[in-house]
């Protein structure tokens, strides 16, 4: 797995420095909407034990468990790059039709920056 990790939630892109910085970022209830990559385009699976929902006082409250990251051995480099453009595009403005999955990381860092 190469970094940094990439997370994508519907077309909004946030860039992690490390597994444990994605891991403590993530909640559990949210990994369903989540597509996550490493830096070459492989497709991470984002796992959990399953969450127990329990019922307090008519309120519905999700146990929030730990989130872990491991490979899928698949990659999907045209993917990640247009899930990178694209957001890239709404979040500056600029166009980045010719820029390769390197470029676009290093565009990201540079303008976007990492989540923490």
């Amino acid at each position: 797995m190469i970094t940094p990790l990439i997370v994508s939630d519907n077309g909004d892109v946030d860039l992690f420095e490390s597994i444990e910085d994605l891991e403590r970022c993530i909640e559990s209830p949210d990994i369903t909407s989540l597509r996550a990559f490493d830096a070459n385009g492989q497709v991470l699976c984002l796992m959990t034990r399953h969450p127990v929902p329990t019922t307090q006082k008519l309120i519905n409250i999700v146990c929030v468990d730990r989130v872990t990251v491991s490979e899928s051995g698949v990659h999907e480099v045209a993917e990640l790059e247009t899930l990178l453009r694209n957001f890239l595009f709404r979040a500056t403005g600029q166009l980045f039709d010719t820029a390769a999955l390197p470029e676009l990381l290093k565009v990201f860092r540079v303008k976007i920056g990492f989540q923490s």
